[in-house]
């Protein structure tokens, strides 16, 4: 971002002079206070000042709003002006609750805390102002009327005033709805699929329903208070709901709501779940907590079942994108474990298969609360932060087809290093009934590999519980191990490493051979 403001400091203890020329108009909060108050405002909750220990003309602090600072502070000494603009851009301080990707209009809406959120019509620019009238301190949830997105409908937090607001321009402009006797919070909100309806669920009320735009609400029956609820992305008048296990489904537009007889799901309340646009009672469920029941579920049949997908440890949240060139089914993205590590993954057959799209080197803490690809533009994800704002990446690959669910296809065959090659193996931990090993696979021959598939065979029964940092395979005695996406490139003298748990009888012999490709290994 670039905002500027030229503060005119004279030698005498005295008020300061300020010729502001915003550049970013946001941080005024779209205010424009009488003097002597300012804005933007330059100080406001200001901990830290620091001036560069080899630049004394650069100095920079912190405030509620951002980090502003100056790169002509040695101006002063003069008794002349020097200039505090915003020193941070791409990584602002914000909390991101929720994400909106529409089939037309912006290509982003963001709900933030503090700063209410912004409608981004271009993801590589800072917006020019937040969303205002209402103008939330925090926006709590976001939604649209999947078949006509110029309706949008927004839930947050305010001292006083409605908690709920309404766009018919895709989010450019905004009205206050009313609140329903008792609201204390945004809560969540759901819009139907053609706009016609909404459903909220805010803090201090319980579940409300809707026609229009939230003048006259009517409290819901059969589904309890805190739920989190979405709509059907299809029927208009089918809204869904969850809470502590259950899951709720209303066909009359959120009048009436009955629990499903859904088994197995996460029993606390840190879940997000999300209809899958152009396909009616198409639901994907994340969450959960490693106490108990945690990962991510999908349900063909509007949550009257679901199913858990087998190759996905935990899951926090679900969004979707445009579908793989060639495939039928839209992309799906989730910040979740699967195969051991954490990071943000795609999948463009209903999560049959899984590709890592970040590394170990973009990683950016909580990135639970929101995600959603891009209807639009395949491959592209928005990603939610606690902290760091909004992350959004773009594929550098086509992506690939849909296959049978059943069937994921002929696994890549091994590749063929033009060198040799070395293992380390260690066991790092053993207790009576298994052990934990680390393997590092070196390649020590003269050119890279793209891709590698490491095997081996137990001698006393091991078997493989769990695997990370790649994928692995076990028949009988023989495993083979292969890489993922981040790590299949090795260059002549680098290493590729991974872990493993495994069960184990009275003995534990480490393996003696290891092959890559057509090499034996040396073993270290």
């Amino acid at each position: 971002m670039d905002a500027g403001v030229e503060l005119h400091v004279v030698p005498e203890p005295c008020e300061p002079l300020h010729d502001e020329r915003l550049v970013l108009p946001w941080l005024t909060w779209g205010a424009n206070p009488s003097p002597p108050e300012q804005s933007p405002k330059l100080g406001w909750m200001t901990e830290a000042l620091e001036i560069d220990p080899f630049d004394p003309d650069r100095m920079m602090y912190g405030t509620g709003a951002t980090v502003y600072g100056t790169e002509n502070l040695t101006n002063w000494d003069a008794g002349t002006s020097f200039t505090i603009t915003p020193m941070v851009r791409g990584l602002e301080e914000t909390a991101v609750n929720d994400l909106i990707s529409p089939p037309s209009g912006a290509p982003l809406i963001s709900a933030l805390g503090d700063i209410g959120g912004f409608r981004h019509t271009d993801p590589t620019k800072v917006p020019a102002m937040m969303f205002t009238q209402p103008n939330f301190t925090s926006t709590t949830s976001l939604d649209f009327a999947e078949s006509s997105p110029n309706t949008m409908v927004r839930s947050g937090n305010l001292d006083s005033g409605p908690h709920i607001a309404f766009s018919t321009d895709n989010g450019a402009n905004w009205f206050a709805g009313s609140d329903p006797s008792g609201v204390s919070g945004g809560g969540t909100v759901a819009a139907a699929a053609d706009g016609s309806r909404f459903v909220w669920s805010p803090q201090g009320a319980g579940v409300h329903h809707a026609t229009g735009f939230g003048t006259s609400w009517s409290a819901s029956s059969g589904i309890p208070a805190g739920t989190v609820v979405e709509s059907d992305r299809v029927d208009p008048k089918t809204f869904y709901g969850f809470k502590s296990g259950k899951f709720y489904v209303s066909t009359d537009g959120g009048a009436t709501f009955t629990a499903s007889a859904a088994t197995g799901l996460p029993a606390g309340d840190s879940v997000r779940f999300k209809a899958l646009p152009g396909a009616r009672g198409d639901v994907w469920l994340a969450g959960g907590a490693s106490d108990g029941p945690y990962g991510l579920w999908h349900s063909t049949n509007a949550g009257a079942t679901f199913t858990k997908l087998s190759n996905v440890g935990a899951a926090d949240t679900v969004g979707f994108g445009k579908a793989a060139p060639g495939a039928s089914y839209q992309t799906l993205f989730t910040s979740a474990e699967i195969d051991g590590v954490r990071g943000i993954f795609r999948s463009t057959n209903k999560g049959v298969s899984w590709t890592r799209v970040n590394d170990d080197a973009h990683q950016w803490g909580w990135t639970g609360a929101a995600i959603t690809g891009d209807p639009r533009v395949y491959g592209r994800v928005y990603v939610a932060t606690n902290g760091r704002g909004v992350v959004y990446g773009d594929t550098s690959g086509t992506g690939g087809t849909d296959p049978d669910p059943e069937d994921p296809g002929p696994e890549d065959p091994d590749p063929e290093p033009a060198g040799a090659c070395a293992v380390t193996y260690t066991i790092t931990n053993q207790w009576p009934d298994g052990f934990q090993a680390d393997v590092k696979l070196t390649n020590t021959g003269s050119s890279a590999w793209n891709g590698w598939s490491l095997t081996w065979s137990f001698a006393d029964g091991q078997k493989i519980s769990q695997l990370w940092n790649a994928s692995h395979t076990q028949s009988g005695a023989a495993v083979t191990v292969r890489n993922t996406d981040w790590n299949g490139t090795v260059a002549a003298g680098s290493s590729a490493a991974f872990g493993f748990t495994a069960a184990k009888s009275a003995a534990n012999s480490k393996p003696t051979a290891f092959r890559v490709g057509g090499e034996t290994c040396t073993v270290g």
